[in-house]
């Protein structure tokens, strides 16, 4: 069966007109970020580590890691002593933040979740539909799940680290990922 030649139109391949806006954030000495959280043009966050000198040109012992960003420029902060890995928010007053343990902000102040028996590990990612409904996922396929309550351990299965989580926007299904060197890389369906 022969069909008529068709011709479609496509866009040219230079059409995405992108312009990138390099901010440098820190003095160096191993300053890195982490993740990243957009609410909107003018309220992003990001955390890592990003150490600064003072001003005799000395290291900061103490790096920032919570920075927030107005539309204009970031403002950086520290929200606990050791570098954040993980953030994700809701809006500007429903922000959860992950070390060793979760920590969350509810437009006022910071508080911090004891998971120690829950959670064996160092969070990598996290992801939830609201505040009653958040997810962590870690090292050492470290799982965790916060009902608006309390905090309940999900098992992996795994050992793997696990670097990524995301579901639907019920909840109903969410998906969690991993991999680490000389172990298998993991994917989870958590139902």
């Amino acid at each position: 069966v022969d069909s008529a030649i068709l011709s479609v139109p496509t866009m040219d391949t230079t059409s995405h007109n992108f312009t990138w806006e390099i901010d440098t954030l820190g003095d160096g000495n191993s300053s890195l970020l982490r993740d990243v959280c957009i609410i909107n043009d003018t309220c992003v966050y990001a955390v890592g580590e990003i150490y600064t000198k003072d001003t005799l040109g000395q290291w900061n012992a103490q790096p920032y890691n919570f920075l927030k960003w107005n539309g204009i420029k970031w403002e950086m902060k520290s929200i606990t002593y050791v570098a954040v890995s993980a953030v994700f928010a809701f809006s500007e007053n429903d922000i959860w933040a992950g070390t060793s343990a979760p920590y969350h902000w509810n437009g006022s102040n910071w508080k911090s979740y004891n998971v120690t028996g829950i959670f064996n590990g160092y969070i990598n990612k996290i992801w939830g539909t609201s505040s009653s409904n958040v997810y962590i996922v870690g090292t050492n396929g470290s799982i965790a799940h916060y009902n608006g309550t309390s905090w309940q351990k999900i098992e992996s299965g795994t050992t793997t680290s696990l670097l990524d989580v995301y579901g639907t926007p019920d909840g109903s299904i969410v998906w969690a990922c991993g991999w680490e060197d000389f172990k298998p890389t993991v994917l989870l369906k958590i139902t």
